[in-house]
């Protein structure tokens, strides 16, 4: 389940000064597993760097030992971007939220911006290693000039096409199918927890920008 990083600050934060925000946060459904060489009971955070020329670098965080999170060994943060290749060239990377895997992975979800549609964003699904060196996928909700992966959970991916809609824009990993729910208020959002609670069921749950909160049950088609 997801918290609030409204004034979530990590101890000493190397390499990460400036301009940092922190989007998400999970805990490690491998407790006990190796993880970068020892035994963790970790929490993951992700968010993004803003650098002076206004790009931006994903920050991914993973802390151990059981406890509060002002309690916790918060490890030097990564600094990743998304690989160019393929024509495409990244020049911003977004992390906006992060699902522990079996087997000490992780699912980052967000978006970049590349030298090829400056100023418009591409959404993206990772799962791999912290290090970056898994697998990257681009997301991209039909039609949409842009997209940002807002969140993660049960299969599914909640995407933002950016247009001003009400609309959750969900993707199913299992049947590779879209999906339009409306949340009834056309404000930007953010989503705290997606998870699946029986027969096919899944909540999703966020926030408005102004923040009143929604809760949704919905099943993929």
């Amino acid at each position: 389940m997801r918290i609030s990083l409204s004034e979530f600050k990590l101890p000493g934060e190397p390499g990460v000064d400036g301009d940092v925000t922190y989007k998400g946060i999970c805990y490690d459904v491998n407790s006990g597993q190796e993880l970068d060489g020892f035994v963790t009971h970790a929490h993951f955070v992700c968010g993004y760097k803003t650098l002076e020329d206004g790009s931006r670098v994903g920050v991914l965080v993973h802390g151990t030992k059981p406890g509060t999170l002002s309690q916790r060994d918060w490890r030097m943060p990564r600094l990743l971007y998304a690989p160019s290749g393929d024509g495409i060239t990244v020049t911003s990377t977004e992390f906006h939220f992060v699902e522990s895997l079996p087997g000490a992975y992780v699912r980052l979800v967000g978006a970049v911006e590349t030298e090829e549609k400056p100023g418009l964003l591409s959404g993206f699904l990772y799962e791999g290693w912290v290090d970056g060196e898994g697998d990257w996928y681009p997301i991209s909700v039909p039609g949409s000039k842009e997209t940002v992966v807002r969140g993660c959970g049960g299969h599914i991916l909640a995407c933002d096409a950016l247009d001003g809609s009400d609309a959750i824009h969900a993707y199913c990993l299992e049947s590779h199918t879209w999906s339009k729910i409306h949340t009834g208020l056309a404000l930007e959002w953010s989503i705290e927890e997606i998870f699946q609670a029986g027969d096919g069921l899944h909540i999703i749950r966020g926030s408005h920008a102004d923040g009143r909160g929604f809760n949704l049950s919905w099943k993929p088609r």
